[in-house]
């Protein structure tokens, strides 16, 4: 789709375009990855037959639907290095959207498949939308003065980063699970919004005739405990998830209308 994923591609190119006529202490390898639907195959592929040495490669910079900017900017693996939240704070300047920051390095993209082989990350994205995954997320809908301004900010952020004479420092910030779309054992059948700000879990849509729609979930909804444990995001969602069994009948404690409601699900 055209933001899922060509405006990740069109900002790869962007920011190639620009730091091409820099030149940074560190080298910069601009890479796309295919099959990132099946289970992250194609930057997993790249991480296992890198083409320098993996311990040479101090960070990574993914875009992933980057085309439907609002008001927001999404950055995710803030946490994942020591230098990261100054390096963002440094690198703005007047840029007419909010960042907001989420610290975990695993998620629904690619650069989990770097994050797993301990090199930091940060994963920049505008949100899901109803389009997401449908024949309607097309060019017509793509913001397209909100990418020129990321990518004004991705390639000031690229350049200081490839600039530094310092080692980037990794952290770890949770366990190193199958994060890719394909991976869980189970699904709800829903679509998360990746944004849902440390308070749950926000239910961007539900899918016809699967558990979650079953069980009477609804789009709008926030999980905020899956069988006793709590969920704080995306991370935390597929952790439990991944505890689950086809089959097996639990319990989800979600917000609807600020409402405390418990419902039962048939996975």
């Amino acid at each position: 789709g055209a933001d899922d994923n060509a405006s990740g591609v069109a900002m790869m190119l962007e920011c190639a375009r620009v730091l091409a006529k820099q030149k940074p202490e560190r080298s910069i390898i601009f890479a796309a990855f295919s099959a990132e639907e099946e289970g992250l195959l194609g930057s997993k592929y790249f991480v296992e037959h890198a083409p320098v040495d993996k311990a040479r490669i101090k960070a990574m910079v993914n875009f992933d639907m980057v085309g439907r900017l609002d008001s927001i900017l999404h950055i995710e693996g803030t946490g994942t290095a020591q230098q990261f939240d100054s390096l963002i704070t440094t690198s703005q300047s007047r840029e007419p959207f909010q960042i907001e920051r989420s610290p975990g390095g695993y998620g629904p993209s690619d650069q989990s498949s770097f994050y797993a082989e301990k090199i930091p990350v940060l994963f920049f994205h505008t949100s899901i939308h109803e389009q997401y995954h449908t024949p309607f997320d097309d060019w017509q809908l793509i913001n397209f003065e909100g990418e020129a301004q990321i990518a004004d900010f991705a390639s000031k952020l690229i350049l200081k980063l490839a600039a530094s004479n310092q080692d980037v420092t990794y952290i770890s910030t949770g366990s190193a699970i199958d994060m890719s779309r394909s991976g869980m054992k189970v699904t709800l059948g829903i679509m998360p919004d990746h944004a849902s700000g440390g308070k749950g879990l926000k239910i961007s849509a539900v899918s016809p005739g699967k558990a979650a729609e079953k069980a009477g979930l609804q789009k709008g909804d926030i999980i905020t405990n899956i069988q006793g444990e709590k969920v704080d995001g995306i991370e935390s969602y597929m952790q439990q998830m991944n505890k689950c069994t086809k089959g097996q009948i639990i319990l989800i404690d979600i917000l609807r209308n600020n409402e405390k409601k418990i419902i039962t699900v048939a996975l």
